[in-house]
């Protein structure tokens, strides 16, 4: 949309700003003129920000949303994991208990 401008140090800024309010304005139109040029600018920094700020929300939003796809997925196998091991566990005790199991040792 807009050209991303290079961020200017404050006492840059504050050095245009005294040299602007102390020129000496001939007609009304000048002043009028540099206002409205910073208006323009102000608008379209304001602009700036504000996509910059909604394509790191949105980038946040997803990675977010990923990072909860994969903590769903990593408890599924978590939870099917411990109930393998305890369905073998049940098997093996269920085994050892057997009568027939220490008459063939």
């Amino acid at each position: 949309m807009y050209t991303r401008v290079h961020q200017v140090a404050l006492s840059e800024l504050l050095f245009v700003a005294d040299n602007l309010a102390y020129f000496s304005y001939q007609q009304l139109d000048e002043p009028l003129f540099v206002m409205n040029q910073i208006d323009i600018t102000v608008s379209t920094s304001g602009s700036l920000a504000l996509d910059t700020f909604n394509e790191v929300t949105a980038t946040i939003s997803l990675l977010l949303l990923k990072l909860l796809f994969f903590a769903k997925i990593l408890t599924i196998i978590i939870i099917t994991r411990n109930t393998q091991r305890q369905a073998a566990m049940l098997t093996l005790s269920t085994v050892q208990q057997c009568p027939y199991h220490t008459m063939e040792k």
